[in-house]
């Protein structure tokens, strides 16, 4: 009985023996092996400009060599913003996720992407243009910073809107809230409404609110057609707060102030 005990020690002994120079093997590979501790950008959110770029840096830690491992960059929403190489372009308003990657590690980064500003406007004047008798108009022009009034080149947007006042009305518009209007119909268009945008004539003129962009030397007209504008004057000091939408969909908000004089224009439509 004593000898199968020291027999049976011995079995032991020589499996742990086995066991111990498996586990010594699996330690050594694992000690050898280059994997990624962890992945991170250098910004978690940004928010961007139409138009503007900004470089993300993903920053890489290794348990051997960094260099080993490629990082790849995607965007959630190409249509707002692109990303080539960690570069990240602005491309239309809204919002998407950044994602670097690397083997099974993620990073990401949340972009918000905004309208280029209206930094300048001016306003016009329309005596009775639909000689109604009901209102008067004027006509609101806003433009981002790129745009030449006289000669529109380039890549620029102007955003105007038709507000209507009361026919006694010449020389501002007053302070209070305007609504769009839903109807083409000009005996709708009675103080404190804004004409939405809309085609006329044989020739489809351009009447109401439109937002006009120019971007590669194509310009391309679309409606505002719902929504408000909150407008504070005094002293022809004004406030714009609109909340808009256009014929796609997209909303337009935002807040522009300035002293603006106006130009008179003698017409009738």
């Amino acid at each position: 009985m004593f000898v199968t005990c020291i027999n049976n020690l011995k079995i032991l002994l020589k499996a742990l023996i086995k066991i111990s120079a498996i586990l010594c093997i699996i330690l050594t590979l694992s000690a050898c092996k280059n994997e990624i501790k962890e992945l991170t950008l250098s910004e978690n959110e940004k928010s961007l400009i139409v138009g503007e770029d900004f470089r993300l840096e993903a920053i890489l830690e290794a348990s051997k060599d960094e260099s080993e491992f490629a990082i790849n960059w995607q965007s959630a929403d190409n249509k707002v913003a692109t990303v080539t190489e960690g570069l990240v372009k602005a491309i239309g308003v809204g919002k998407t996720t950044i994602i670097a990657s690397a083997g099974d590690r993620e990073a990401y980064c949340q972009i918000t992407v905004i309208p280029e500003p209206y930094t300048q406007a001016r306003l016009e004047f329309l005596n009775n243009p639909y000689a109604t008798g009901i209102s008067n108009s004027f006509i609101l022009y806003m433009g981002t910073v790129s745009i030449d009034w006289d000669n529109a080149e380039g890549k620029n947007e102007v955003l105007m809107f038709e507000f209507n006042v009361d026919a006694t009305i010449k020389d501002n518009i007053p302070t209070g809230v305007y609504n769009i209007s839903d109807s083409t119909d000009p005996y709708a268009y009675t103080p404190y409404t804004i004409t939405p945008g809309y085609l006329y004539g044989q020739y489809g003129r351009e009447y109401g609110s439109w937002l006009c962009s120019t971007k590669n030397g194509y310009t391309e007209h679309t409606k505002i057609i719902r929504g408000k504008i909150r407008v504070e004057n005094s002293g022809h000091d004004y406030s714009f707060e609109y909340e808009v939408e256009d014929e796609n969909g997209k909303e337009i908000t935002g807040t522009y102030t300035n002293n603006l004089s106006t130009t008179t224009i003698m017409m009738s439509r």
